[in-house]
């Protein structure tokens, strides 16, 4: 090679290291030099000329300073006295070469000085490595960074980096506004600090599972700022990689969610006091809330109806066209229940249908697993069976004013009639034996003495009664009826039972309309126990009513039949007004009067009564 010793550069006179040194020196994958104290290029290998463009002559031509970025000159040459005066064994540094087309090459290079036998500076030995692709990374990740910073200085979102290990490395002014902490305080552990303690485990466990499975970090907690004061946060993390698709770190956002909690907790505050019920179902109509008032209007618990349909709440055929309602609804946008008020019927867990009031909103438009619409329930059962009992009386009004002109314009010549034809009966008694004679005059004695009950319960039913309520134990009411009667049930074959709870308080009745009230149930019940039966009478109670139940196990009330209903009757005699008379009298007590019957079983009429109830004397 020119400019060397060859004598030096002879293979025979090579030691085995001098050898071994000579094939690195040439296959070296990255630029090797052997350089005069002077600078002058004494020996280079091919990865050198490769990275500057120079042929390894051209290279021996000329000196390293000339070949070195005029900016980095100054520096190399002050390194090299210091290896020259024994300063420091070798320097490492990045420095910028001239390429032989005139572009900079950026290198990092390792130097140290070689000494002859006499201890003297012989050459300088150079590695040589290209990191132009890494400075230029490092300058766009510099610039990428720098704008990054610029622009979330002014982020309404608290953003953060973090290192690999998860070690923050820098925060923007929303951040430390929400946290409380200052940059420096935030750095490395410290962010750490600004979690509420009980959040702690929660949040670490979130985020190893998260730098575990590579998915994004979703996290929503407390942090506690230095004051005392504590917000609400919600943070995001994605992973950041480098070129080689390493993980370098991580960046992400922090948002306050202060407020919108306060409104979550005061909305869940709402719906768990609401004395409505709300339901709120997804995509698949599954159930996901179910506040403390749908439990106790349907009669279910949370985890009893969570994850189910809402079909189970629902009688047919509602539940048999919701499925196909909210399809249409999802496909076509037209609302037929949507921003509608209606009432329905709905199905409890016992199986009762009651009327309810149903209003129904489309919630959001998020995945198969988020609420898609919610319910607002009304149980409007007792409303209904007020407007109910109002339409009775009105009705009732209506048949009493009625039956006051009859029994005026009629009573008078019904009571000659009646006794024309008992004198009548005598006479004909007297005057012939003719059987079928006496038979018509006994039928029309029958049928005017039917007329005359008639016109009493008409009078009952229009006259306004008075009433003297005081308190009163229903045992002892309950005893001195059934004790007049006794004879009659023994006579039926129908055995009586009484049961009575103990600590049975006193309720205000008028005594003398509660027998009323007795005598007619249990006539009803006799005659539906052609063939004998068991009467049972049942007195119970609640903190604020007294329960009497009157039981048959008779033949039942066919479904559709509105017992209460003015002249309508299931017996071959009767005039249909007993049981809207009793009603009548249970409403004047403040009670109800409701029953339950099932056919070829029996039926059980409740008089329901309340135990506070303040009755005095008064006309109805």
């Amino acid at each position: 090679m020119a400019g060397v010793n060859t004598e030096w550069l002879t293979t025979e006179r090579l030691t085995t290291d001098e050898f071994r040194f000579r094939k690195t020196f040439e296959h070296a994958p990255i630029g090797m030099a052997l350089i005069a104290p002077d600078g002058r290029w004494l020996d280079t290998n091919r990865a050198l000329s490769e990275l500057l463009g120079y042929s390894e002559a051209e290279l021996l031509a000329t000196t390293f300073q000339a070949l070195t970025h005029p900016d980095d000159v100054a520096t190399d040459v002050a390194n090299v006295h210091r290896l020259l005066r024994g300063e420091v064994p070798s320097y490492q540094r990045e420095k910028r070469y001239l390429h032989k087309q005139g572009q900079t090459i950026w290198t990092s290079v390792q130097v140290s000085l070689a000494r002859d036998a006499h201890g003297t500076p012989a050459h300088l030995i150079a590695h040589i490595q290209d990191i132009t692709a890494r400075k230029l990374a490092e300058a766009t990740l510099r610039e990428s960074e720098e704008q990054f910073r610029t622009l979330s200085a002014a982020a309404p979102l608290g953003i953060f980096l973090n290192a690999a290990n998860g070690e923050c490395t820098y925060t923007n002014a929303r951040w430390q506004s929400i946290t409380g902490l200052t940059l420096e305080q935030s750095l490395g552990q410290g962010w750490i600090n600004a979690v509420h303690p009980d959040d702690r485990p929660r949040v670490a466990e979130t985020w190893r599972t998260y730098v575990d499975s590579g998915q994004e970090f979703v996290c929503e907690f407390r942090m506690r700022r230095p004051s005392g004061e504590v917000r609400w946060v919600q943070s995001h993390a994605t992973e950041r990689r480098g070129d080689d698709g390493r993980r370098i770190g991580y960046v992400g956002t922090t948002e306050d969610i202060t407020e919108r909690k306060r409104a979550e907790a005061w909305r869940s505050r709402l719906i768990a006091t609401t004395q409505d019920a709300v339901i709120a179902i997804d995509r698949q109509s599954r159930m996901v809330l179910f506040n403390p008032a749908a439990e106790k209007i349907f009669g279910y618990t949370l985890p009893e109806v969570q994850g189910q349909r809402l079909q189970v709440l629902m009688p047919d055929p509602y539940a048999r066209e919701h499925d196909e309602y909210v399809e249409r609804y999802e496909r076509t946008g037209e609302p037929r229940a949507i921003g509608r008020v209606r009432i329905v019927f709905a199905r409890r867990k016992n199986g009762e249908m009651f009327p309810m009031e149903l209003s129904v909103t489309e919630v959001g438009v998020g995945t198969e697993d988020d609420i898609r619409y919610a319910a607002f329930i009304r149980d409007v059962s007792e409303r209904v069976r007020i407007q109910e009992q109002l339409l009775e009386r009105e009705r009732l009004a209506a048949i009493g004013t009625t039956a006051a002109k009859l029994v005026h314009e009629i009573g008078n010549p019904l009571n000659g009639m009646s006794i024309a034809t008992q004198l009548l009966e005598r006479r004909l008694g007297k005057l012939t034996e003719d059987e079928p004679i006496q038979m018509s005059v006994r039928a029309l004695r029958d049928q005017t003495s039917r007329l005359a009950n008639l016109l009493d319960e008409f009078r009952s039913l229009s006259r306004r009664q008075q009433f003297t309520f005081r308190p009163t134990k229903l045992p002892e009411v309950i005893r001195e009826v059934m004790s007049a009667e006794f004879g009659l049930y023994t006579e039926r074959g129908i055995a009586v039972e009484q049961v009575f709870a103990p600590d049975l308080p006193s309720v205000n009745v008028d005594q003398d309309k509660l027998k009323q009230v007795m005598l007619n149930l249990c006539k009803n019940a006799i005659e539906a126990m052609p063939n004998g039966g068991t009467l049972t009478i049942r007195v119970h109670h609640s903190h604020e009513h007294v329960y009497m139940e009157i039981a048959d196990t008779g033949t039942g009330i066919p479904d559709g039949v509105n017992v209460f209903e003015p002249f309508m009757t299931t017996k071959k005699e009767g005039t249909g007004l007993g049981l809207p008379i009793v009603r009548q009298l249970v409403d004047a007590h403040g009670g109800t009067l409701t029953y339950r019957s099932e056919l070829g079983k029996g039926t059980t009429f409740v008089v329901t009564l309340p135990s506070r109830f303040q009755g005095e004397t008064r006309g109805e």
